[in-house]
């Protein structure tokens, strides 16, 4: 898993403000504003709800908050195993953007 191929996944992704790290290790921080970089307001949860709709099919991502301000600022890491195959990674990105995009749907509403 690469960084590029990450940030790869997450063009087009309005709330996913940055992506950055290394080898299997890297986390994608979510702004409202792409622009402003302002992050999402606390009770929106946005990490946890990406988390917990990963979770519903099948891959389990590490949430943060507090990142922006030490209350505001939501962020997931991905830490998958060094084993991980090819197809695993692709599945892992492909959850991760389907979720982020369903839970940015939602917060439209």
């Amino acid at each position: 898993m690469s960084g590029v191929a990450s940030s790869a996944a997450m063009e087009g992704v309005a709330s996913a403000g940055d992506v950055r790290g290394t080898g299997m290790l890297w986390a994608v921080e979510f702004v409202a504003d792409r622009a402003t970089r302002e992050p999402f307001p606390a009770e929106a949860r946005f990490a946890d709800r990406v988390c917990a709709r990963c979770m519903e099919m099948g891959v389990l991502f590490y949430h943060g908050h507090g990142s922006a301000d030490g209350r505001r600022g939501d962020h997931l890491m991905v830490a998958p195993p060094f084993v991980v195959s090819d197809d695993e990674v692709a599945l892992i990105l492909d959850v991760l953007r389907r979720a982020i995009l369903a839970v940015e749907k939602e917060a439209l509403l």
